[in-house]
């Protein structure tokens, strides 16, 4: 299990393109998030997402914007975490997960079982507030991102973002 962590967009897109081979053109099994992506409307929650392939899974801790975790390893490693495991396991204590019971959720078969096309980090350079307990600030002209956009070949777009500090840290998820 290897961990990563990325406050600027630079080095988390070099990241992303040094591991292209292992994340662009592979199927995502299985998307793991609180609450399964809905049309029209974003989720918050302050727990990672988990994106797994058929032999490894990408745990995403992104909380406030520009500072992102991503853990990487066997699902039999990642699920030691209790965190990580919880999310593994919602979709199987939930009712109707998927959203499916009134038709509201992304259907499952245009993000399950799809193929990673292409990744997208928005990037900006505006001051924030990066601890809203302090007060703490990144200053103007940094190399920050925001919306991460996973691409799907079946036309959806995930997209990931950390939350302003203010709001004591979530990641927000939604499909374009």
């Amino acid at each position: 299990m290897k961990t990563y962590s990325f406050t600027e967009a630079t080095m988390l897109m070099k990241f992303i393109d040094e591991n292209k081979e292992n994340i662009i053109g592979c199927s995502l099994k299985q998307f793991h998030t609180e609450y399964w992506p809905r049309y029209g409307r974003s989720s918050l929650s302050d727990i990672p997402v988990v994106l797994e392939f058929a032999n490894y899974c990408i745990a995403i801790n992104y909380l406030i914007y520009s500072d992102i975790e991503i853990v990487i390893g066997t699902k039999d490693k990642l699920e030691r975490n209790k965190t990580i495991a919880d999310v593994i396991n919602i979709r199987n204590v939930i009712h109707d997960y998927y959203s499916e019971e009134f038709e509201l959720g992304i259907k499952k078969e245009l993000i399950e079982g799809c193929k990673i096309v292409d990744i997208q980090i928005e990037r900006f350079s505006e001051a924030f507030e990066c601890n809203g307990a302090t007060g703490e600030m990144r200053p103007d002209g940094g190399d920050y991102f925001s919306t991460i956009r996973i691409c799907l070949d079946s036309g959806v777009v995930l997209c990931l973002c950390g939350v302003d500090a203010i709001t004591d840290g979530y990641v927000e998820v939604w499909c374009e």
